[in-house]
């Protein structure tokens, strides 16, 4: 199925049940037909009986339960049908949350944790998704509308990949996998088998290759240096979570103090140092 096909087939199973009446139903069907034409072979009862007196409420059950069948049956035969509108459904999550802020650090961490293995999100969105409460709480971090509507573009650009046919290789299977279609950050070694694992020491390489690409001055970027050994040694270290949080606090309050370079850099290895 096309993205559009997906689409209008999960916008009319969304209204299919709150359609009431001869007149809504016949309205209906004729949006289903015009829109699949000879695709949709469904026998109705409104087809024969189709007067306010013949049509009963058995009826009108029955075919709608006769077209939701329709439309599901043609979301089961795209193997990438169930994914593309969970995406979907975040797309529009995104859209109806955008008058209301308070809900933007929740989108901007739901959608990330949900697809930073498919979609290549820039270092800010990571940044903030991975940030920890206390960073919040100390105003470091602002999500914008920007951030949100770029956020909901890559998600529409990763439905559409998935809505794609993919080319199959000589055994007939796939030659693409949905993991790959979007690169993950990059720097960043992955292993894709079942799941795309990263393992912490892939994560310092990465924080280490940010830091010599970052620009910075030869002092901060040594103290950064410092910095990430120290967390390096957090994370390996077989204390509690509570043990390591605390002293993970430090090196927080020092990256209040450096700006969000530095913070961009730091903050998701800091939330991997005390997983």
């Amino acid at each position: 199925m096309t993205l559009k096909q997906i689409e209008k087939t999960r916008n009319l199973l969304s209204r299919v049940d709150s359609v009431n009446g001869l007149r809504e139903v016949q309205e209906f069907v004729s949006e289903v037909k015009a829109f699949y034409g000879d695709d949709f072979t469904t026998k109705l009862k409104i087809t024969t009986w189709n007067t306010q007196d013949t049509y009963s409420q058995v009826y009108e059950k029955n075919d709608k339960i006769a077209i939701r069948n329709f439309l599901e049956s043609l979301l089961a035969q795209d193997i990438n049908a169930s994914a593309i509108i969970d995406i979907l459904n975040l797309i529009e999550e995104g859209e109806n949350i955008k008058n209301n802020r308070e809900l933007w650090e929740r989108y901007v961490s739901k959608v990330y944790y949900s697809y930073s293995d498919k979609i290549a999100f820039d270092q800010m969105t990571a940044t903030i998704a991975t940030a920890p409460q206390e960073m919040w709480n100390l105003n470091m971090y602002q999500v914008s509308e920007e951030m949100i509507d770029g956020i909901i573009a890559k998600m529409k650009s990763y439905a559409n990949i998935l809505s794609k046919p993919k080319p199959l290789a000589k055994d007939g299977n796939s030659s693409v996998q949905n993991k790959q279609e979007i690169n993950f950050q990059p720097h960043i070694n992955i292993e894709t088998k079942n799941e795309t694992n990263i393992t912490i020491d892939a994560v310092f390489d990465n924080a280490r290759q940010q830091i010599e690409d970052a620009g910075l001055s030869d002092v901060q970027t040594q103290e950064l240096f410092i910095k990430l050994s120290e967390l390096e040694e957090i994370a390996k270290s077989k204390e509690s979570k509570g043990k390591r949080w605390a002293k993970a606090k430090e090196i927080m309050k020092w990256l209040v103090e450096q700006g969000i370079a530095a913070a961009s850099i730091l903050i998701p290895v800091l939330s991997e140092s005390i997983k």
